[in-house]
C-alpha cells in the first residue's frame, strides 16, 4: 500500500469512528406555555403566538422582534432573534438562536384577518440542535397582532 493509499484508508477509518460517536439529535418534548408563564415573561408590544391549529388555545411558541420563547422538556427557553434573518409580521424574525437550539420560522405570505389588529398565518417551526440537526418540526398557525 502506498503512503497516499494508507492516508486515504486512515482518513476513512477516522471518519467512520467520528460518525459512530455522534449521538442522534435529542427529541425534546415541546409543551404549551401556561398563561402564568406567558405573564411572567413580561412581554409588551406586538408579536405572534404559534398554535397547532386555528382553534387551539395552547400556545407552543411566542415570537417577538427581540426573542422567541418555547417550553422544552419543562423549561421555558429564550432564543434571541437573528437580526440578519428576514423580517416577518409585527417585526418578528425568521430565525432565533438559543443556548441549545435554534428556531426557524416560515409563515405564509397571506394571512386571514381575525379582528382589526390580529391576523392568522399558516406557519411552520423547525427546531434544530447546536449541530444543525432537526429535533422537531411543527406546522400550525401563527396568530400575530399588536
Amino acid at each position: 500500500m502506498t503512503r497516499a493509499e494508507q492516508e486515504a484508508a486512515d482518513n476513512k477509518a477516522i471518519a467512520e469512528v467520528e460518525a459512530n460517536q455522534t449521538p442522534p439529535p435529542d427529541t425534546p418534548e415541546i409543551q404549551p406555555l401556561s398563561s402564568s408563564e406567558i405573564d411572567g415573561l413580561g412581554l409588551a408590544g406586538g408579536g405572534c403566538s404559534f398554535y397547532r391549529a386555528v382553534n387551539d388555545r395552547q400556545v407552543l411558541s411566542l415570537l417577538t422582534p427581540e426573542a422567541a420563547y418555547l417550553k422544552l422538556d419543562g423549561d421555558v427557553e429564550r432564543l434571541a432573534s437573528d437580526a440578519g434573518s428576514k423580517s416577518g409580521p409585527i417585526d418578528t424574525r425568521t430565525h432565533y438562536d438559543g443556548k441549545r437550539q435554534s428556531l426557524h420560522v416560515v409563515m405564509g405570505d397571506k394571512g386571514e384577518s381575525i379582528v382589526s389588529d390580529t391576523t392568522d398565518y399558516p406557519a411552520s417551526l423547525t427546531i434544530r440542535d447546536g449541530k444543525g440537526r432537526v429535533e422537531a418540526k411543527l406546522t400550525g398557525t401563527a396568530r400575530c397582532g399588536s
